[in-house]
């Protein structure tokens, strides 16, 4: 329907200050609705609202509580339609994944909509990954490996989709599939910045476990961080000041010996604080002191660090690692 793309229009000439066409475009929309009028004046057609909500759930984090909206109100209107149901269902795991993870499945507003969502168009690989990914969360490890199965067999040369099944195999331990599926998506997308970051993580995961393995390995360990960091470094020149890519860059290069480099890392983003979110200032007095006390044995200034995140009073997991980790220290 033509509402879609001309409300879309309206919608991006309005966001440019372009108010004249944003105009023209809703003028059209407005002939639309003279010609196909709806039984109330204040409902829109929900293709126009389930259109938008894909945009802004596509375009930004920031949007997500709007689309979840759009989606809403699609919903209403048409309440069986499978391609709403799995764009709410995907709004929702985001939405749950941005905060504070719910502490049992009954909380979950995500689960049970990805779980309708499956039922209603079993063929969606992006929910039937996403539904694996969120019963992974819960630890329903057997199902969860089951439906990412599903999901390659769906659409095993999608990048986004290997991406996420990449990231269960990583958090289920299974390594070594994952990195043998990263390598064969890279070669088919050899420039795609999420499928490097993957990379790069499965590097950090499996040197983790390496190091603790106690064997004589040290030309293993060393592959795994010069990897990392590449990686990390390559997705950091294509999305700078992502927070989170700079805290793992700066515990690979600490973990290298590199201390001097990882301290640059913090300090830049030390510079950058006031212009973070509060959970993310959280996280970086978290991750900024987890360096202090590991890799320059300075107890004193990771205790400070920790209590610089508690302060924020917003809830989020860094605030609570914050509190664990000072409760920790200050009672050796």
């Amino acid at each position: 329907m033509l509402i879609v793309p001309y409300g879309d229009f309206a919608w991006l000439y309005y966001k440019m200050g372009d108010h004249t066409n944003a105009q023209r475009y809703l003028e059209k929309l407005a002939q639309i609705a003279d010609k196909f009028p709806r039984a109330s004046p204040v409902i829109l057609h929900p293709e126009l609202y389930g259109e938008k909500a894909w945009s802004l759930l596509k375009f930004s984090s920031e949007n997500y509580e709007l689309a979840k909206t759009f989606f809403e109100m699609a919903l209403k209107e048409q309440p069986e339609n499978k391609e709403w149901h799995s764009g709410y269902a995907i709004v929702l795991t985001r939405l749950e994944g941005l905060g504070t993870r719910m502490s049992s499945e009954q909380d979950s507003i995500a689960l049970p909509q990805l779980r309708l969502a499956k039922q209603l168009d079993p063929g969606n690989a992006f929910v039937t990954i996403y539904l694996g990914l969120k019963l992974t969360e819960y630890g329903y490890m057997q199902e969860a490996q089951e439906l990412a199965e599903q999901a390659l067999q769906k659409a095993k040369d999608n990048p986004q989709v290997i991406r996420n099944v990449v990231k269960l195999f990583r958090l289920h331990g299974s390594l070594d599939r994952a990195f043998a599926l990263l390598e064969r998506a890279l070669q088919l997308s050899p420039d795609t910045c999420f499928l490097k970051h993957q990379l790069a993580l499965c590097c950090k995961w499996k040197y983790g476990i390496e190091k603790q393995s106690n064997r004589d390995n040290r030309e293993e360990l060393n592959s795994l961080l010069s990897r990392a960091i590449e990686n990390f470094n390559e997705v950091l020149r294509v999305q700078p000041n992502y927070i989170y890519i700079e805290f793992d860059l700066a515990e690979m290069y600490a973990e290298s010996g590199d201390k001097e480099i990882a301290e640059e890392i913090f300090m830049a983003m030390f510079g950058r604080l006031s212009e973070m979110k509060p959970k993310d200032v959280q996280a970086f007095y978290l991750y900024y002191g987890n360096f202090k006390y590991y890799h320059r044995e300075s107890p004193e200034e990771a205790i400070a660090l920790y209590k610089e995140g508690i302060k924020i009073s917003e809830p989020s997991w860094a605030r609570e690692k914050c509190s664990l980790r000072l409760n920790k220290l200050q009672t050796r």
